[in-house]
């Protein structure tokens, strides 16, 4: 059964890396927004009122 071990430890490694680069992406993507907010308040910020 050594055999099988190998391919079952390449899945889980496969799955980990899969589920790392998702929450990686998932985090960007929420820096992304929030730099774009802050873009927006600074623009707004700008803006003279009169």
């Amino acid at each position: 059964m050594p055999g099988l071990v190998i391919p079952a430890v390449v899945k889980k490694v496969a799955a980990w890396k899969i589920k790392l680069k998702s929450l990686i992406m998932a985090q960007i993507e929420r820096w992304r927004q929030a730099s774009d907010m802050q873009v927006e308040r600074k623009q707004a910020a700008v803006i003279p009122s009169g």
